[in-house]
This record gives C-alpha cells, structure tokens and sequence, in this order.
C-alpha cells in the first residue's frame, strides 16, 4: 500500500507540475486575456504525456459541445524556442525594458510600477528590487563588468545602483522625463536622454569598474574562437586556459584587465 501510495504521489506532482509550467508560459496571455485560461491550457497540455491528456479530456468534450463557448483547438504542438523555460512574476506595471548582465548571471527588468528587479538568470528568482524612481522606469544599463545597474524615470531622474545588494550609489536630476540610458564599453561613463531633448554625458565619479567581461565568439567556417577587447578593437584567437579566468589584454600596451566568460558564443549561420 505504501508503494502504490508513493506512486499516486509521484503522478499528482508530475500532473501539478505540467499545469505549472503551462501557467508560467502563458501568464503574458492570460494577464491580458484570463478568460481564455481553458484554450491556452488545453492547447500546451493536449501534448503532454499521459495522464494529463486523460484528465483534460472530459473537460474538453463539455466544452466543445453544442452552444459552448467557442475556443480555438490548435492541431499542432505550440512552435516556440526550447530555450523558454521561465516566467519572472513580480512587477505590478508594463516592463518597459529588460537586459541580461555581461557575464549571464542576471536579468534586470525596468518597470511601469516604479521598479528595476534583478533575477537570477538560472532559477528565475528575484534577487533584489531597485526601489528609488517614483514614476516609470524606461530604461536601463548595465555595467561592463556587471557589478552596476544605472536607471532613468520619468520621475526626471537618472540613478546607479549596486547590483549585488540593490543600494542606490547615486541620483542625479534630468531637465525631462529619462527616455534612454547607455554605457561606455570599459570606462564609468554614462550617456542618457530626456523627453526635452537634452543629452547628458555623465562621469561616474566613485564608479569603479572591475575586469571588463568579454565573450569569445566562434565565427565558423573553419575558424578558431576568438575574444576581441573592448578598448583597443584587437581581436585575440582563443586560449581555452583563459574561458573563466580575469586576464590582461594580449594586446601591447593595452592593458585592459578582462574577465572571459566560462561559455563560447557561435554565430548563427543564416540560411538563404
């Protein structure tokens, strides 16, 4: 008894995790559109292994019968990336923009609701919220070695944050409403606009930035990874001694410190 118990279990927490994932991937849809929570369910789990299939079944035929409510049946699985994997749920308000840090460790989202959030890139969990605008954040940027999140608001400010801890570093004033924000690829220097049409250059007095992060890219077409530094353009093939290690410029009189991400890009080929 106690194994067959054990077994009811397992099958309950495989079920219950099939209707979670579909909800994850469909929390875009149904925020906008909740009354079509049956259609977009129905149209992801119909492809699961059974018993989902089994026990969405007598719940279809009700609603497919005579004088239901119509709803669209898909007769193909859903095409989307493999890659979608998580949902992050937390802002109350539009996400006006979102960026992945240099090294991939985290994702930063801007919101309507006031507030930056940083998630783990992995898990999807909130690591921290960037609480300080008091209107929209439009936009965002993130620091070359990761360490830095700068916002702008239409609250008419520009602010830069810690990204490990969320502490706000500094806040400065803005003639208009922020619109955009960008950073230098290896110096603290930021650069944003307003709605009035001004254009601030900023040095980050008291910003130090760490080892600037690169990525190695394999180009194909028979030739070797290569990293390309930032500050003097050089484009160096790659040392698989150097994938996670903080190295100085191969180039003379450079003097860059990188940190070279652990991975190794690959230029997608494009088909004609």
């Amino acid at each position: 008894m106690r194994v067959s118990s054990d077994r009811e279990s397992d099958g309950r927490s495989t079920v219950l995790a099939e209707f979670g994932r579909a909800l994850s991937r469909e929390a875009h849809v149904l925020a906008e559109r909740p009354e079509s929570l049956w259609q977009q369910l129905h149209n992801r789990l119909q492809w699961e292994e059974d018993p989902v299939p089994w026990l969405i079944e007598p719940q279809m035929y009700r609603r497919s019968a005579p004088g239901a409510t119509p709803w669209l049946r898909t007769k193909t699985p859903l095409r989307e990336s493999q890659a979608l994997r998580l949902t992050l749920a937390g802002h109350t308000g539009w996400v006006e923009a979102c960026a992945i840090s240099p090294d991939s460790d985290f994702v930063v989202t801007a919101s309507a609701d006031g507030t930056c959030k940083i998630w783990d890139r992995t898990t999807g969990e909130e690591r921290t919220t960037l609480t300080g605008h008091i209107d929209w954040v439009t936009a965002r940027a993130i620091s070359p070695d990761s360490d830095f999140v700068v916002t702008v608001s239409q609250n008419k400010t520009c602010k830069i944050w810690d990204a490990a801890t969320g502490q706000e570093r500094a806040s400065l004033p803005l003639s208009g409403e922020g619109r955009c924000v960008a950073l230098h690829p290896w110096q603290p220097f930021a650069a944003c606009g307003d709605s009035g049409g001004g254009v601030y250059l900023i040095d980050l007095v008291g910003i130090e930035y760490g080892p600037i992060i690169v990525t190695a890219v394999d180009l194909g077409k028979g030739t070797e990874p290569a990293l390309r530094c930032p500050k003097c353009f050089q484009s160096h093939p790659l040392d698989d001694a150097w994938l996670g290690e903080v190295i100085e410029c191969p180039t003379p009189s450079c003097g860059l410190s990188l940190r070279v991400n652990p991975f190794v890009t690959r230029m997608a080929m494009r088909r004609h």
